[in-house]
């Protein structure tokens, strides 16, 4: 059962939305300048950002013994579904129509079947085939079909760093093992190699780990706020520049230190100051 709406991860999500957003934006421009180009980077990892908020308000508002697998995938597939079918059929439809660039690139029966089983971000040849950014709603759903076995490391705080931890490893074993052994254009392969789901996987375990941890970090709010103020200064920084936190993997640990402080600080000190 649903326990309601979780209000301060809205803006996290909406950092999530308008750093995607400003890349595709860059994308589509032209002779722009290098700070631009690298806070445009970074705000790819808009899509990591909004796996962890998803993992942690699925762990916030579920748990094992609450969770009913049946109606959490009937819930979860209404949620995506429509829209995600409308936007396909809505590709197809203006590419024969009135922009020919639009038109999906693979209409192939499997890239029609994948796409509509979520199945789209198996393979290469479909992951991306129908609808623009479709491997993240693959990635998604391949998520939440997992979410019933990972629910249970909500309320075990070392049990869900471990797993965050292993599923660190396998991502990069993933990654690097697609790239060595699929065949094919070595820019697409690389694509699909970081567009997994199991490479993406990572990011949607620290939300549940940070939901786990919640209860016992509320204990340090004074240091939470100091830390919040820490990391969203290395945030900043790190969108600035293409070094070692350009990886997908460094902005997952910022921006669940990013949450993880956020969630738990008391921000109360600061009002004396106005």
């Amino acid at each position: 059962m649903e326990r309601g709406h979780i209000g301060y991860l809205d803006s996290f999500r909406a950092f999530a939305i308008i750093g995607v957003v400003l890349t595709h934006a860059v994308w589509l421009s032209h002779d722009i300048p290098v700070w631009l180009d690298n806070v445009s980077h970074f705000g790819s990892k808009g899509v990591q950002l909004f796996f962890m908020v998803s993992g942690l308000t699925l762990a916030l508002n579920y748990d094992a013994n609450s969770l009913k697998v049946g109606n959490f995938f009937v819930k979860r597939f209404f949620r995506i579904a429509p829209m995600y079918y409308f936007s396909a059929l809505f590709y197809v439809a203006v590419g024969y129509s009135i922009l020919p660039s639009a038109l999906p690139t693979n209409l192939s029966i499997e890239s029609w079947l994948s796409t509509f089983t979520f199945t789209n971000g198996w393979s290469p040849k479909t992951i991306n085939s129908f609808v623009p950014g479709g491997w993240s709603i693959a990635a998604e759903m391949m998520f939440y079909l997992c979410f019933p076995v990972f629910v249970r490391l909500r309320d075990k705080r070392w049990l869900s760093v471990s797993f965050v931890s292993i599923s660190f490893f396998v991502s990069v074993a993933i990654y690097k093992l697609i790239i060595q052994k699929i065949p094919g254009d070595a820019e697409d392969i690389s694509s699909f190699a970081y567009f997994f789901w199991i490479t993406q996987l990572p990011a949607f375990l620290l939300g549940i780990a940070i939901a786990a941890w919640l209860p016992f970090l509320t204990r340090y709010r004074a240091v939470s706020s100091y830390l919040f103020f820490f990391v969203a200064a290395l945030t900043v920084a790190a969108a600035f520049s293409r070094g070692v936190f350009s990886s997908y993997i460094a902005a997952d640990i910022l921006f669940s230190g990013l949450i993880l402080s956020a969630a738990t600080a008391d921000f109360s000190f600061m009002r004396g100051a106005y």
